[in-house]
């Protein structure tokens, strides 16, 4: 049973336990109940004869508890063992709770390492096919429409196969560097992301020029990006 669903039946059994005692601890004897209806109804019928009517005879303190315990005591301590197994399961769902944490927290851990082992390498590929653009075009005088394709895929595998991935992992990056590493990491990599996506828009409208730049900015903000990463 998960950690919530303990909580949950734990809750609930304190609940009826809490109801059951508060329903039964707080009957009256059935004498005390007759004499406190005959006075209201008394009462009621004709004020003057209730200002001479004698005081109303209950038990003893004493006697009234022995007569509730013959009457209650068998459901109130049903209640009363309800909610003390309510509380025991309560602290056995916090436990499980606690333990659930715990272990989560070293999954994510584990995580951790493994994206930040995936943050060096991914950043390294996308440096790679990114110089890879960047020595095709120095080549030719003028990018001509296969080039551009070429280019084009190049990008496309980029951004699905390694960018992509690693703006997943952003939060899980975020957790595990802290606010400011994460910042001074992701700050180039995004712009770099937009340089990508300018750099494939160029490729489409077959703008060298703009194509040239934009890889340029790109590999530029992607190699202070993987500067910044935690060794």
């Amino acid at each position: 049973m998960t950690p919530s669903l303990l909580k949950k039946l734990a809750n609930l059994l304190v609940i009826v336990g809490v109801g059951i005692c508060a329903t039964f601890g707080s009957q009256l004897t059935p004498q005390t109940m007759a004499e406190i209806s005959e006075s209201i109804r008394i009462r009621s019928q004709d004020t003057h004869v209730a200002q001479h009517t004698k005081k109303s005879k209950i038990e003893a303190p004493v006697d009234r508890l022995v007569i509730w315990g013959d009457r209650a005591r068998i459901p109130f301590g049903a209640g009363l063992i309800l909610i003390i197994a309510g509380s025991l399961l309560g602290r056995k769902a916090r436990r499980e709770e606690l333990r659930y944490q715990m272990s989560l927290g070293s999954h994510v851990e584990d995580e951790a390492k493994h994206v930040l082992i995936d943050a060096h390498d991914t950043l390294s590929g996308m440096l790679h096919i990114l110089d890879k653009i960047r020595s095709d075009l120095s080549r030719v005088q003028e990018a001509d429409e296969a080039l551009l394709n070429e280019v084009k895929g190049h990008l496309e595998r980029l951004q699905h196969e390694q960018l992509d991935p690693l703006i997943e992992y952003r939060d899980v990056l975020k957790a595990t560097w802290g606010t400011e590493q994460f910042i001074n990491v992701f700050d180039p990599v995004a712009r770099a992301e937009r340089k990508i996506n300018r750099a494939w828009c160029a490729c489409v409208d077959q703008h060298a020029l703009e194509l040239n730049i934009s890889i340029e900015a790109a590999y530029a903000a992607v190699h202070e990006a993987s500067g910044h990463v935690p060794k």
